[in-house]
């Protein structure tokens, strides 16, 4: 790294220039300058004046940094922690590393500097290794041990200088290490070097969890692209499968009317040929007899009304499965939100059904008629049948569980509100007894005007579609909500429009 010359200026009063004299050196204990270092005898100089200051008056105007104040245009160039039992050591850093802009706190042994760390995190920590109490290799595992602390560099600073000791101080999570006697060009430097490393990284991380972003906003919209192109082989098969049952149950929903009726005129000619003829001849006798008219006459038209309602629930079948090729819409247009509920528990039927597990899922229909709205109709849809399948789920996890609080229920309650400036809103609850989490111990709560996701990644994924349906493409309101022992309620709120612009007036 290229650090700027002002930072280590050869003329600083406190050491002679480079290319003059030998590097000044400091000793652990105290300063020192060596070779050129003032005889003992010489009066003291304060450590901002030098021994030049009053023999070099032009010296002075060029002398090292002086006493820094950060200013919102200056901060602090890093917050650093010395850890020594020296307070002579620490005196002389501390002014040091502020004179050239670092905030400076200090300790004096291993609890101190653990609590202060605990109180504020430092940029980087200057650590003795010798101390009273808790050396620093134990001190320095204590913070890499910490998932909070063990990424603050940590710089041994001692008099120890066996490659041993060094080799330690590595292997316990240390990112540097100074012998003492220091250079303070060398203390600088690879402090410096930590805080650029720091920097780093967080940029590193920053970068990486953009990336992370835009890696999940990727799979989102290949799997949204998925499960369109899904949709659309499904929908066109649908759609064909729906043309080809609704032309024959439709010629036999119409002629079942015309059967019974016919029907019903011939036991009535049957039943007037016997006023007629009550001793019928012995051959017709026999036949009334082999036929059972009685039962015949009893058992038909029940025939009759059976096919009639199974033709009717293969209508329904085709209905449902017409509003399923429909589910890829990418348009608004008016939707019978009522049908699409009918036809989305049409196409649950079988789940619904009781298994050996469990008994049928009851679905209890109530509230308003809602009128046909303005709205993408197949997504809507598609969040109905989710939340149905997440709802009949919910209730198959109570089961196994054995946290069944009754017989299985399934509610679904349609609403029309109006706000204060008379728009209208149409609200879906779907309200089941079942178990909303795998624990089923644990509440929660969504409210897309606040959203925060649960901690079950299934579960978030089905809200986040949801929420981009209900909330991004039609500007309502979702919320979800689980309590232990009662259920789940789903409720989707959206605005009943009927021209694709503002809301009804109801």
């Amino acid at each position: 790294m290229n650090y700027p010359a002002a930072l280590f200026p050869t003329n600083h009063p406190i050491f002679p220039p480079f290319k003059d004299s030998p590097r000044a050196v400091y000793s652990p204990l105290n300063l020192t300058l060596e070779p050129n270092a003032d005889p003992p005898d010489a009066p003291a100089t304060d450590r901002n004046a030098g021994p030049n200051r009053d023999v070099n008056p032009a010296m002075n105007a060029v002398a090292g940094p002086q006493s820094f104040s950060p200013t919102p245009d200056h901060p602090w160039r890093g917050n650093i922690l010395i850890v020594d039992d020296t307070l002579d050591n620490i005196r002389l850093l501390s002014s040091l590393l502020v004179d050239y802009g670092y905030r400076v706190r200090k300790a004096i042994n291993s609890d101190m500097a653990l609590l202060a760390v605990e109180r504020e995190q430092p940029d980087v920590i200057l650590l003795d290794i010798n101390m009273p109490g808790r050396n620093g290799y134990d001190t320095c595992q204590l913070l890499k041990q910490n998932g909070e602390t063990r990424l603050i560099p940590v710089i041994f600073l001692s008099a120890l200088d066996d490659a041993l000791d060094k080799v330690r101080a590595f292997q316990v999570g240390g990112a540097d290490y100074i012998t003492k006697p220091f250079h303070l060009e060398e203390v600088l430097a690879r402090i410096e070097n930590q805080l650029e490393l720091q920097r780093s990284r967080r940029v590193i991380e920053q970068q990486n969890h953009r990336l992370q972003e835009a890696l999940e906003a990727l799979q989102r919209s290949q799997l949204e692209q998925l499960r369109r192109a899904q949709l659309v082989g499904m929908g066109q098969l649908a759609a064909g499968v729906a043309q080809e049952m609704n032309n024959p149950m439709s010629f036999v929903r119409c002629n079942v009317g015309p059967a019974m009726r016919y029907v019903e005129q011939l036991l009535a000619l049957v039943e007037a040929y016997q006023r007629a003829l009550p001793d019928p001849p012995l051959a017709v006798a026999d036949c009334l007899e082999a036929v059972d008219l009685e039962f015949v006459r009893e058992d038909f038209p029940r025939l009759l009304r059976a096919m009639q309602h199974g033709a009717d629930r293969i209508q329904g079948v085709t209905t449902a499965l017409g509003v399923f090729s429909q589910l890829d819409e990418s348009e608004r247009r008016l939707w019978d939100l009522d049908g699409a509920i009918e036809s989305a528990v049409l196409l649950l039927a079988q789940k619904l059904r009781g298994d050996g597990r469990r008994a049928a899922i009851a679905v209890e229909r109530g509230g308003d008629d809602l009128p046909k709205i303005s709205c993408y109709g197949g997504q809507l849809t598609w969040v109905l049948i989710d939340w149905l399948r997440q709802a009949i789920a919910a209730i198959d996890r109570a089961v196994e569980m054995r946290r069944l609080g009754g017989a299985p229920m399934i509610a679904i309650e349609t609403a029309l509100d109006r706000d204060d400036q008379g728009n209208g809103w149409v609200r879906i609850t779907i309200r089941d007894n079942g178990c909303g989490l795998e624990s089923c111990d644990r509440p929660y709560h969504y409210d897309s005007r606040h959203p925060e996701m649960t901690d079950d990644p299934a579960l978030n994924l089905h809200l986040a579609a949801s929420h981009q349906v209900v909330v991004g493409n039609h500007g309502g309101v979702l919320r979800l909500e689980f309590v232990p022992g009662v259920g789940s309620v789903f409720e989707m709120t959206v605005a009943a429009q009927v021209d694709g612009v503002g809301g009804a007036r109801l």
